[in-house]
Order: structure tokens, then sequence, then C-alpha cells
């Protein structure tokens, strides 16, 4: 009992203390702020920290002064200007479509451009032709040759 009475008086001295260097240098800290806000008030007067302080005052008399900036003179014309923005983000399209090819093949052009309009009935891309076109000639011959067996077949069945 005693153990934990102790601990818990240190505990609270100790967060007594903290408390206290915490107050302390917020304090601080806001006079500070509060000086230096009514030096910079002082109209013609330099300013309390020598010429460093908040406002300006460097340029009203007292402090020190910087060198001069020089100003150019041009006159003005109307112009249009191009107006471009750099910046980093996502653009996301208002309206995708999956396209889903009916026949395998290699494409070998695309009848649009990225983001451009496309009308129903529109061709959009062109698949290689010569594997499809030799798919079809082996169909046709393939049925040549049933149609000669078919021919053959029957002539045997007469005899």
């Amino acid at each position: 009992m005693k153990r934990s009475l102790w601990i818990g008086i240190l505990v609270l001295v100790l967060g007594g203390y903290a408390g206290f260097q915490q107050y302390s240098s917020w304090s601080l800290s806001k006079a500070q702020d509060k000086t230096v806000t009514r030096s910079d008030e002082g109209g013609g007067r330099g300013s309390a920290g020598g010429g460093q302080g908040r406002g300006g005052a460097e340029g009203r008399g007292g402090g020190r002064s910087r060198e001069a900036v020089p100003v150019l003179v041009a006159t003005a014309a109307q112009k249009s200007v191009p107006a471009q923005i750099r910046a980093v983000g996502n653009a996301e399209p208002f309206a995708t479509v999956s396209v889903k090819s009916q026949v395998t093949g290699v494409l070998t052009k695309a009848h649009f451009k990225e983001g451009q309009d496309v009308k129903l009935g529109q061709l959009l891309f062109t698949v290689d032709p010569r594997p499809l076109e030799s798919a079809v000639k082996q169909a046709e011959a393939n049925l040549a040759r049933d149609n000669a067996q078919l021919k053959n077949m029957r002539e045997q069945v007469k005899r």
C-alpha cells in the first residue's frame, strides 16, 4: 500500500512540474509576441529588433535599409494567353466501353484515335485477314474432298 502511494505522489509531482514548465514556456512566448507586435506599431521610429522586426519597419527610417529594387516600365498590350495548368492528378473518362473480338487475330490498324468519339457501326480495328482466308480455303478444300468422296461412294453403290 505504501509503495503504490509513493508512486502516485511521484507521478503527481512529476506531472505538476511538467505542466508548470509547459505553462511557463507558453506564457514567455506569448509575452515575446506582444513585444514584437508593439515595436512594429511604432510609426516612423525604428524597430526594437535592429531593423529586423515584422511589418516592414526597415524602410521607414530606423534600422538597416536594403538595396534599391530596379523598376522597369513597359507598355501594356492585349494578348490571348494559353492557359496551361501543370498538376499531378488522375484523369477519369466520363464514358468507357470494353471491346470484345469475335475472332482471334493480329490487329493491323486502329481506325480511331484515343479519346475520339465513335459512332455505332463505325470500323474500329482491322484484323490481319491472312489466317482467316487460309482457314476459309482449307474449309473449301475439305468440302471439295468430301463431295468427291460422296460421288465416289454413290458410284460404288450403283455397281
